[in-house]
């Protein structure tokens, strides 16, 4: 009904565990791709705005295997604010190893 066809070249078939879409999906669930972790554990700290909002995006893709309390990642949210001159400091800089930490560790 559907006509659905299936490549047999882009097909795996009895993998233990498999890489889609940034996840690592097998029996036992799914769970972040390392590769991706490491990016974000790898990124430098944000110089502007658009970074920053990159660098907050990737840590919402896997905002299920992150309990990171909202005051961790407040210093960062506060840049975005319209009206805020970016200033790069201590706090910020605290916030964002300790948002990459806690994705590197709860994973």
């Amino acid at each position: 009904k559907a006509n659905v066809k299936i490549n047999a070249e882009k097909s795996v078939f009895f993998e233990k565990s498999l890489s889609f879409l940034g996840f690592i999906i097998s029996k036992s669930g799914r769970s972040p791709d390392p590769q991706k972790v490491n990016a974000i554990h790898n990124m430098p700290a944000p110089t502007d705005g658009t970074q920053l909002k990159s660098f907050l995006g990737m840590l919402n893709f896997f905002h299920n295997f992150l309990n990171c309390p909202s005051h961790i990642l407040e210093p960062l949210h506060l840049l975005l604010r319209k009206g805020v001159t970016w200033v790069w400091g201590e706090r910020e800089e605290q916030a964002f190893c300790a948002a990459k930490k806690l994705l590197s560790t709860k994973t």
